[in-house]
């Protein structure tokens, strides 16, 4: 007799401090939100926690557990540890719970797109959806890593931060903002979703997955867009160090696995269905 085979679908968010701007510009937002002005991230959660009628629904526990929590930061620390060379100024990565408790309202919702907009001014954000056999948390963050081998410096056209304005060839904009020097902060919410519109499809039982930072000073949208050309490429350089051009695979180990789709790319739904929130 074959063994029962368990098809899950599980989203995955996170969200985490002082990220590359150039990973965070999210033009795709919910349009059920108003577009509302903040100064700072203070007033943006308390805005998100009085309309959030609008998206959340009743929460009996939490979306992800403590040993997720612990798989998923020191997942970070180490990649971001094997950065070679070296970043002098990169900063050891800590839980947000309140960033968490974000991650978790917009994961409810199962919105297969990036949000709530009055957060996105001030954050940047990951997301990974996977249906199927769900074994780990980093089925879901691994992925954003691999975009490693897709990342060169200067920072190539190919590697586009505005997906989607430009909807294919390879991106690493969720592995530059897992690296970041001065990211500091994450919080993450998983959730499995009945039926999600991923591409214009349906998904059953997705495993989604959401990671949320906070963008630095220097990083936020609107003043690195009046940075010249050549500033900008320094602060990418301090930030996002070059990888080596030789046995890139020593940067970090990760077991194979299936075939990997961004939202950069077309669809092939004949490969196992993952997908990365860009």
């Amino acid at each position: 007799m074959n063994a029962p085979h368990f098809s899950i679908d599980l989203v995955l968010l996170c969200i985490s401090c002082g990220a590359s701007v150039l990973a965070a510009n999210s033009p795709t937002v919910s349009s059920t939100l108003p577009a509302t002005n903040f100064t700072d991230l203070g007033s943006a959660f308390s805005y998100g926690e009085a309309d959030s009628k609008n998206i959340i629904l009743t929460r009996k526990k939490r979306y992800i557990s403590q040993n997720d929590m612990l798989v998923i930061l020191d997942y970070h620390n180490k990649v971001r540890g094997k950065v070679f060379p070296p970043a002098s100024n990169m900063e050891y990565m800590t839980w947000d719970e309140t960033l968490s408790k974000s991650a978790e309202d917009w994961a409810h919702a199962c919105l297969w797109e990036h949000g709530p907009r009055h957060l996105l001014r001030f954050l940047g954000q990951n997301l990974s959806v996977r249906t199927g056999r769900y074994r780990s948390i980093l089925q879901l963050v691994k992925p954003w890593h691999d975009e490693v081998k897709d990342y060169v410096f200067p920072y190539p056209r190919d590697c586009n931060p505005r997906c989607p304005l430009k909807c294919y060839g390879p991106m690493c904009t969720h592995y530059t903002q897992m690296v970041w020097a001065t990211t500091n902060k994450v919080g993450c919410a998983i959730h499995t979703c009945h039926n999600m519109n991923v591409w214009g499809n349906v998904w059953k039982r997705t495993t989604f997955l959401r990671e949320l930072d906070r963008r630095g000073t220097l990083q936020s949208r609107r003043p690195m867009l009046r940075l010249s050309p050549e500033l900008r490429r320094l602060l990418f350089q301090q930030h996002v160090l070059p990888r080596p051009q030789h046995k890139l695979s020593a940067v970090v180990q990760i077991e194979p696995g299936v075939p990997v789709q961004t939202k950069a790319c077309v669809p092939n739904h004949t490969l196992f269905p993952i997908a990365i929130w860009c």
